[in-house]
C-alpha cells in the first residue's frame, strides 16, 4: 500500500503467503489471522488455502475503506463453497 513501509516490495509468492498464514497461526494461536487489503488480487483458491493453513477472518463488502474488496456477494459465495458461515466481532 502507498505510504506504508512496504509500499515497494514486491508481492509474496502465493505459496510464502500461505506459509506467513499458517506460522502466524503456530505462533498466536487464539488470534484473529486476517486476510485484508489486497484479497482482490487473490484467487478463490489461493484465498481457501490460507483459510486452510490458519486464516479465520476477513473484512467481507465495504468494511475497509483504505482499499477496495472484493463485492460482497463474491466473499459472500466463497464462504459458502468453503462451508463457512460469516459472523461478526
Amino acid at each position: 500500500m502507498p505510504g506504508t513501509p512496504l509500499q515497494d516490495a514486491p508481492p509474496p509468492d502465493p505459496f510464502e503467503l500461505v506459509r506467513m498464514i499458517a506460522v502466524a497461526r503456530v505462533l498466536m494461536p487464539a488470534s484473529w489471522v486476517r486476510l485484508s487489503a489486497g484479497r482482490e488480487h487473490l484467487s478463490d483458491v489461493l484465498q481457501a488455502l490460507c483459510f486452510h493453513a490458519g486464516a479465520n477472518s476477513i473484512f467481507y463488502g465495504e468494511w475497509l475503506l483504505t482499499t477496495t474488496n472484493p463485492a460482497e456477494a463474491e466473499d459472500l459465495a466463497l464462504l459458502e463453497r468453503l462451508g463457512m458461515v460469516p459472523t461478526t466481532h
